[in-house]
């Protein structure tokens, strides 16, 4: 796993991915959000899964598969609450619609797709890294259940999650949802080698010596 330093760095860049997240969130609904995000956890799978609570309520969850130089999973989770003021943004329609599964995959396939594409090119660019993402899928579930869907697709299989909890509000509107990313030793390493390499690794060093 990662150093005290490692991770500091990495909740930094983070910090910086979540903020271009919130930007795009802004241009998406027209209003303008802030976010109480916590810090990430860096847990095995095993941890991760047995940290969710065993019975919950359903989840809507954005399921991105990212290759490139350091593969994973990136899951964006939200209550169902959060998926209908999500859904609400997009199609300016209520909980009120005849389809609203149909309705709530949509909405949360697309601002998955749009919040994980802003967070991901702040590490990419900080990074120097190359993060292809394929097209979103969505799973519903509980958080655990979803990261065991996440782990049913072909070819995956990830050794560790890193996880933060969020809380965005806007006015009178608050969301909530869960950031997880998934993936092996390998993407893990490659990872760590890059945080040594970036910009981030030096200032972050110079602060502390």
């Amino acid at each position: 796993m990662l150093t005290e330093k490692e991770k500091k760095v990495f909740q930094d860049i983070a910090q910086t991915g979540l903020l271009e997240t919130l930007r795009a969130l802004s241009k998406l609904s027209d209003r303008q959000w802030c976010a109480f995000p916590r810090a990430f956890s860096f847990e095995t799978i095993e941890q991760a899964r047995a940290g969710f609570p065993a019975s919950e309520p359903a989840r809507f969850s954005g399921d991105l598969i990212l290759e490139g130089d350091m593969p994973m999973h990136l899951l964006c989770i939200f209550p169902q609450e959060s998926a209908l003021t999500l859904m609400y943004f997009l199609t300016g329609q209520s909980e009120k619609v005849s389809d609203l599964a149909s309705m709530q995959t949509l909405a949360v396939a697309e601002v998955s797709n749009i919040l994980a594409n802003a967070f991901l090119n702040v590490i990419a660019n900080t990074l120097k890294v190359r993060l292809l993402p394929r097209t979103p899928r969505v799973l519903v579930g509980s958080r655990s259940q979803i990261i065991d869907g996440a782990l049913s697709r072909a070819g995956a299989h990830p050794d560790y999650a890193l996880v933060t909890e969020l809380r965005l509000e806007s006015e009178n509107l608050t969301m909530t949802g869960t950031l997880c990313i998934l993936l092996d030793r390998t993407a893990l390493g490659n990872l760590i080698g890059k945080i040594h390499d970036s910009p981030a690794w030096t200032e972050r060093t110079r602060k502390i010596f």
